[in-house]
């Protein structure tokens, strides 16, 4: 009979782990959508700022360590050509503060930061 008890303790301790795990991956999801939509919303006021104006954001391609790790990262953002290519830019994103894992139930501050090489890239779409 103890051996029963035993079975049910550990079972439902299983359970709160799979609940708590779910739970965590699910808001961490939502977390780095947000961070998709903000790092993205900020590399084009920085580009507007830098005069690279009336550009088109295709995608952006940001890794889920931000969010979760709370580690700097280099994402890629996707910009349509006129001509209907892509063109890639890399810009590095540094998470200002936080902790991994708790950093998913706050706001995430971060920098923004764009090589000069990577905004040569975008020069062509300048020029057209």
């Amino acid at each position: 009979m103890d051996d029963q008890i035993e079975k049910k303790k550990s079972s439902g301790l299983k359970w709160y782990i799979v609940v708590f795990l779910v739970v965590i991956g699910l808001w961490g999801g939502n977390k780095h959508h947000g961070l998709k939509e903000s790092v993205t919303e900020t590399t084009v006021k920085l580009l507007n700022n830098a005069d690279y104006k009336n550009l088109i954001v295709d995608g952006i391609n940001l890794p889920v360590s931000l969010a979760f790790l709370n580690s700097s990262v280099i994402a890629d953002v996707f910009f349509k050509k006129n001509d209907g290519g892509i063109i890639v830019i890399k810009v590095n994103v540094t998470p200002k503060g936080g902790m991994p894992i708790l950093s998913i139930f706050s706001d995430t501050a971060f920098y923004v930061n764009i090589e000069p090489t990577e905004l040569m890239k975008l020069l062509a779409l300048k020029l057209q």
